[in-house]
C-alpha cells in the first residue's frame, strides 16, 4: 500500500502551560530510530514521541532512505502502531509485571515506554525506514527527520527463515523450561510483527543427543504457554501461546484478548472495527501451531514417529482439528471436553465462535473456500475422509457439559466407528470444569489408556463396535452416565509384512471378559491393500492353539480391511490376515 500524497500537519499552537509542565515544546516525532536485521526478519526500534497528541505511528519502508521528498512513495508496513509498543503485553498478561520485550536471544528488555515493530522480509534486498506520528484522527503529524525518525543509510535485508527469540530459562519441578518470543508473519496473523510466546520444557535428565519423543499441549480458553516439564524420561514438551487477540468484539466482549478463537484463526479484517468480518477466515492460528512444531522437531531433535497432541476445551478442538488435518505429522492425539463441531454448542460457546469468525448465519468463508462452521464440523470432516489414517484418538466428555453440550460427541463416536477410524472413547458423569468437570466420576479404564506409545511409523487396528462398549446415549439423560468406547480391547505384537499381517489382541490389563469387536488394521507400513482385493484371515484363541474364525475378506473402495466381530477371549487372541493367493 503507498501513502498518497498530503500535506503533513504541522502544529503550531500549543500552550503555555503544557510548555511549562515539559520544559519547553513536545516534541511530536520519534526519536532514535535503529534496526537489527537476523534471520530474515528486521526489528524496529524507536523512542516514542513524548506528547500525548501522538496517538500512533505509521511504519514505512523504502528502498531508498526516506525524506520529505519521498515519503509519499513509501510502502506502508503498519498503519497505526500505538505507543509503548515495546511493551512485553505477554509477560504482563501473564505475570503482571511491566517490561520490555527481549529481542535478542537472552538479551536484556528493551524500555517498556519505547517503540517496536518487527518487519518479516520476502525478499533480498536492501530497505529502508522511518516512523510517522500520528494524531487521533490519523493524520501525519510531525516532520521526518533523517536521523531521528527516518534511517539515513538502507539496510540489507537477507530472506531467511525465521528465529524465535529465546526469551528466558524458567525451573520447574522436573528441570528447565526455554521460554521464546514468536514475531510472526502475515501468513500467522492479520497483523504483521504480533508477539505469540511459547515454552519448551525439558527435563534435567534430558539428552540433546538422543531423539526424544514430543508432547504438544494446547491450552484451553483464556489458558497460556506453559513450562512444566514432564514426568517421563525422553520426552520434551511444547506450550504453545494462543492469547494474543485484542479486539473487543461486540458479540462477546468477555473474551476480548484471551485468543479464544480455537486453536484455528481469524477473520482477516478482524481488526477493522468498521467491518470485522469483511474479508475471509484464514487458519492463522494453524498455521504457526505447525510452524511452531516443525522449529522444535528440528531444535531438539525431536523423533518425528513419537510426536502426540493434546489440549482440553479449545485445546480439545484444536488438537482433534489439527490431528486430523495432519496425520502425517502425529502418532496420537488425546482431546478432554473438546467440541467436536459448532452446531450443537451451547450459546455462550456459539458466540465466542461468532466473536472471531462472525455469525453462523453468514458461515464466512475460508482461506480453503469452505463455510468456517462446516470447516469446524469435525464430524462432517471425518465422514469425508475414511481413508485417512487419523492418528490414535482418545477423548474424554463430561456428558452433563454444559458449555459444550453432549449432542455433538455421540455423532462423532457414531462416525469414528462407521468409517473405520480408531477412537477410544470416555465419559464422566461431570460437566465442563471445576470440582465435577470432565473427571468426575469417570470410568475406571481411564487411568490405564496410555496411547503415548504410539509410534507414528506403527500400524495399529483400530478397534470398533467393541461388545463390551457402553451406551453413550443421544442426550445427556440417555444411555450410561458415564462410560467408554473400544477402551477394553489392547493390542501388541503387531507383525505388518508385505503379505501378511499380524496383532495380538487382549481384554485391556487381562480383565476376565469374553468380547468380540470389529478389527481394521491401519496405517500399514508393508501390508499395503489396494481396492478390490481378496484377503483371508484367521484369528487363533492364545490359550487353546485353535483357529476359532476364519474366512476371507475383500479391501474396499477405501483400501480398507475389517474383520467383523473378531473373538477376543481372557487370554488373548493372534488374529492373522494375509493375501489370498
Amino acid at each position: 500500500m503507498r501513502i498518497p500524497p498530503y500535506s503533513l500537519v504541522f502544529l503550531l499552537l500549543i500552550s503555555t502551560s503544557a510548555f511549562a509542565q515539559r520544559g519547553g515544546p513536545p516534541s511530536l516525532i520519534t526519536t532514535r530510530l535503529t534496526t537489527v536485521h537476523r534471520h530474515g526478519q528486521t526489528f524496529l526500534t524507536w523512542s516514542d514521541a513524548d506528547t500525548a497528541i501522538v496517538k500512533a505511528y505509521r511504519v514505512l519502508r523504502h528502498t531508498e532512505p526516506i525524506t520529505a521528498d519521498n515519503v509519499s512513495d513509501a510502502t506502508i508496513l503498519a498503519p497505526d502502531v500505538k505507543p509503548a509498543s515495546a511493551a512485553d503485553y505477554i509477560s504482563a498478561a501473564t505475570h503482571g509485571d511491566r517490561r520490555g520485550f527481549v529481542i535478542a536471544d537472552r538479551g536484556e528488555p528493551l524500555r517498556p515506554n519505547g517503540g517496536l515493530y518487527v518487519h518479516t522480509v520476502t525478499r533480498t534486498g536492501d530497505a529502508a525506514y522511518a516512523i510517522l506520528s500520528l494524531d487521533a484522527d490519523a493524520n501525519a503529524v510531525g516532520e521526518i527527520e533523517p536521523g531521528n525518525n527516518s534511517l539515513t543509510q538502507t539496510l540489507h535485508e537477507l530472506l531467511a527463515p525465521i528465529e524465535p527469540v529465546f526469551t528466558e530459562e524458567e525451573r520447574n519441578e522436573t528441570g528447565v523450561a526455554h521460554v521464546y518470543t514468536h514475531w510472526v508473519d502475515e501468513t500467522m496473523h492479520p497483523r504483521e510483527g504480533t508477539a505469540y510466546r511459547f515454552g519448551v520444557a525439558l527435563r534435567d535428565d534430558h539428552r540433546p543427543e538422543q531423539q526424544n519423543a514430543l508432547l504438544v499441549r494446547l491450552h484451553g480458553a483464556g489458558g497460556r504457554y506453559g513450562t512444566r516439564a514432564l514426568d517421563r524420561p525422553g520426552w520434551v514438551a511444547l506450550y504453545p501461546d494462543m492469547r494474543n487477540v485484542n479486539y473487543q468484539s461486540d458479540i462477546e466482549p468477555s473474551f476480548n484478548g484471551n485468543g479464544s478463537n480455537f486453536w484455528f484463526g481469524l477473520n482477516s479484517n478482524f481488526y477493522d472495527k468498521t467491518d470485522p468480518f469483511g474479508g475471509i477466515n484464514i487458519n492463522y492460528g494453524e498455521r504457526r501451531v505447525l510452524w511452531t512444531i516443525r522449529w522444535v522437531i528440528a531444535r531438539y531433535n525431536i523423533d518425528p514417529n513419537r510426536i502426540h497432541i493434546e489440549g482440553g476445551s479449545m485445546g480439545g478442538y484444536g488438537s482433534l482439528s489439527i490431528a486430523l488435518r495432519n496425520p502425517d505429522l502425529f502418532a496420537s492425539v488425546y482431546a478432554s471436553v473438546p467440541p467436536v463441531d459448532f452446531h450443537r454448542m451451547s450459546d455462550y460457546g456459539n458466540k465466542i465462535a461468532a466473536a472471531n469468525w462472525g455469525p453462523r448465519n453468514a458461515n464466512i468463508l475460508t482461506n480453503e473456500g469452505i463455510g468456517i462452521y462446516d470447516r469446524a464440523d469435525l464430524v462432517t470432516y471425518v465422514r469425508n475422509h475414511p481413508e485417512v489414517d487419523f492418528p490414535l484418538i482418545f477423548t474424554l466428555h463430561g456428558k452433563q457439559d454444559d458449555l459444550i453440550t453432549w449432542q455433538g460427541a455421540p455423532l462423532f463416536f457414531d462416525i469414528m466407528q462407521k468409517t473405520r477410524h480408531a477412537l477410544i472413547a470416555t465419559w464422566s458423569e461431570g460437566g465442563h470444569a471445576g470440582p465435577k468437570g470432565s473427571h468426575y466420576n469417570r470410568p475406571d479404564v481411564f487411568d490405564e489408556i496410555d496411547i503415548k506409545t504410539q509410534r507414528r511409523d506403527q500400524s495399529y487396528p483400530a478397534i470398533t463396535y467393541a461388545s463390551t462398549n457402553d451406551d453413550p446415549g443421544r442426550t445427556r439423560d440417555q444411555g450410561a452416565p458415564h462410560g467408554q468406547l473400544n477402551a477394553l480391547v489392547e493390542w501388541t505384537d503387531t507383525v505388518d509384512l508385505p503379505n501378511a499381517y499380524a496383532v495380538t489382541l487382549r481384554p485391556r490389563n487381562s480383565r476376565a471378559v469374553d468380547t468380540t469387536a470389529d478389527v481394521t488394521p491401519r496405517r500399514l507400513q508393508r501390508f499395503h491393500l489396494t481396492p478390490g482385493q481378496k484377503l483371508t484371515f484367521r484369528n487363533l484363541d492364545l490359550t487353546t492353539a485353535k483357529v476359532v474364525q476364519q474366512g476371507k475378506l475383500t479391501v474396499n473402495k477405501h483400501g480398507l480391511a475389517t474383520v467383523e466381530k473378531a473373538r477376543i477371549a481372557p487370554g488373548g487372541n493372534r488374529l492373522f490376515i494375509e493375501r489370498q493367493d
